[in-house]
């Protein structure tokens, strides 16, 4: 996972981008930020919900993403989940998470599935009432993703999303305390950001290292899937770091005094 992780952040820095898709993509930390709670919404069962209905003594994360994503999304969402188990924290109880989709041709049904599949992996009692995955109109995403500096576009040549990675933490009044940028988000540093947000407390930026779901190739001008080039760079580090440690084990094994 570190290897495969490395290899996604090496990717990100080193790929080409034209200035076009900088412009469009990206995540603008705006910390003390209000969430637009009036913002009507779906929930995972069909019922019309406003966004602040979420909000209500606790802090929330909340993530944006589509449910349809082939990429960034499930790794965001899996990296949540795989955080959210090590900590003593409940979901449901001391904080909720909030997933919304940035497609508006996304529906309560894919929703449903979605939120059932992550309940059932968190495992814990009452978890259903801390996972909430919303689908709404293209105004309320967009009052959303503005709220939380979240910059992203459609291709439709490719019908997927462009757009970055991470998640936000929001205190029990609606304001943005934190950013946690890219796929993985250790137990030890989102605990500690879900007890700043719980004290109305905002956090500081964090380094905007992003991991896109697109990429740039200025030789054919197109935006391309980067996620095959960083799963074949993480492919070939672990070829170099096993010739490295297969080279160095021989090497102390040719020492003097050591068994051949």
């Amino acid at each position: 996972m570190k290897i495969l992780l490395l290899a996604i952040l090496v990717a990100a820095i080193s790929q080409p981008t034209a200035t076009e898709f900088q412009q469009r993509v990206g995540f603008d930390q705006k910390l003390g930020d209000p969430l637009p709670l009036n913002q009507g919404f779906y929930d995972e069962t069909g019922r019309v919900v406003r966004l602040g209905e979420f909000f209500h003594g606790k802090p929330v994360i909340v993530v944006p993403a589509y449910y349809g994503c082939p990429n960034l999304c499930t790794l965001v969402l899996n990296g949540l989940l795989l955080s959210a188990r090590d900590l003593r924290k409940s979901a449901g109880t001391d904080y909720d998470i909030i997933v919304v989709s940035i497609d508006p041709r996304e529906t309560a049904s894919i929703a449903h599935e979605k939120q059932q599949s992550y309940v059932r992996r968190y495992g814990r009692a009452g978890a259903s009432a801390g996972w909430h995955l919303l689908t709404g109109g293209r105004d309320s995403i967009s009052a959303f993703t503005r709220s939380i500096g979240f910059r992203y576009f459609y291709d439709q040549s490719s019908d997927q999303f462009a757009h970055p990675s991470g998640i936000v933490v929001v205190t029990p009044d609606g304001k943005i305390s934190q950013y946690l940028l890219g796929i993985d988000y250790p137990p030890k540093g989102l605990d500690a950001a879900l007890e700043k947000a719980s004290e109305n407390r905002v956090g500081s930026v964090v380094r905007n290292l992003l991991l896109l779901c697109f990429h740039y190739d200025p030789a054919t001008g197109k935006y391309s899937l980067a996620i095959a080039r960083v799963l074949q760079f993480a492919g070939v580090l672990t070829v170099v770091g096993l010739a490295v440690f297969v080279w160095s084990m021989e090497r102390r094994r040719r020492r003097p005094g050591m068994p051949p």
